[in-house]
């Protein structure tokens, strides 16, 4: 999904997922309120003196924005919390399905109408 300024109003709470070196020692997110929405850069204020730019991006479909940074950044902006659950429900999932499909890759005990079904549910919405 592409985040466009629309996804963001001045006032709006968002979560802000924590990556880079921020991670490292403290996993999870912080909530934030939406200051600016400009064209290129979104602001986030998580208190009177800490506020955070994050880049809106014409070409790259994710699920939230990345920091601007020159290094890399300690935030990713998910525009809601429930953004941010979905997005590591996601994650989750999908590693718990890669766990169980590449053994079975090697040592294929699935019937071609398993197959089928599978690779019906994977590729419905392209």
């Amino acid at each position: 999904m592409l985040l466009t300024k629309k996804d963001f109003e001045i006032g709006q709470e968002v979560a802000c997922k924590h990556s880079g070196n921020l991670s490292r020692y403290d996993k999870g997110y912080t909530l934030g309120k939406v200051t600016k929405a400009g064209r290129k850069l979104i602001t986030v204020a998580f208190s009177e003196y800490n506020s955070v730019q994050f880049q809106l991006e014409e070409s790259f479909e994710r699920d939230y924005l990345l920091q601007k940074s020159n290094y890399a950044g300690d935030y990713e902006l998910f525009p809601s919390l429930q953004a941010y659950l979905d997005y590591e429900e996601k994650q989750s999932k999908l590693g718990e399905i890669q766990t169980v499909v590449a053994p079975m890759s090697r040592n294929v005990s699935l019937t071609i109408d398993q197959v089928r079904r599978v690779h019906a549910i994977v590729f419905e919405n392209k």
